[in-house]
């Protein structure tokens, strides 16, 4: 069977709302996104040997808020059962995140100061343009005017 598209025609087949995950998950990969991150976040957290690893749990978030089909942290248990969220996050199910799993990663995560995401967003930058290696960076500063000539207390009194 060849994998080509050969006609174009309607169906009666329906498409899931995460049908756009699994893309989307693959290309956060081989941009090294899930990389970025944990190696920025891992030795600020103490981890263990066992259980979820913190490149898993950083694979199953953007999945968690992309999905949308379940926003509750017992979300993740349901999930665990679910085949088709196996498929699309690439994994065995025993790789899956449990809620308790999750709870524990956000307490951890806690402790971490803004300085850490900071560095990422940064890294994400200087990644991008050096891809993009535009000859121009317009920076642009949103700035708001607001009319305070009525205020009965200055700044400077």
């Amino acid at each position: 069977m060849s994998a080509k598209i050969t006609k174009i025609c309607p169906t009666n087949d329906k498409l899931s709302a995460r049908g756009g995950l699994p893309f989307f998950l693959r290309y956060a990969e081989r941009t090294r996104l899930y990389g970025t991150i944990s190696n920025s976040i891992s030795p600020l957290l103490v981890q263990g040997g066992k259980g979820l690893q913190l490149p898993g749990f950083v694979k199953h978030m953007p999945a968690f808020f992309i999905d949308g089909t379940d926003m509750s942290m017992v979300g993740f248990d349901h999930r665990k059962k679910d085949a088709g969220h196996v498929a699309i996050l690439e994994c065995n199910t025993g790789q899956l995140a449990s809620s308790h799993q999750i709870k524990r990663y956000f307490e951890k995560m806690a402790i971490i100061g803004n300085l850490a995401f900071n560095k990422i967003l940064n890294e994400l930058f200087i990644w991008r343009l050096l891809i993009t290696k535009p000859k121009i960076i317009e920076l642009g500063i949103d700035t708001m005017v607001l009319n305070n000539d009525s205020a009965l207390k200055r700044a400077w009194q």
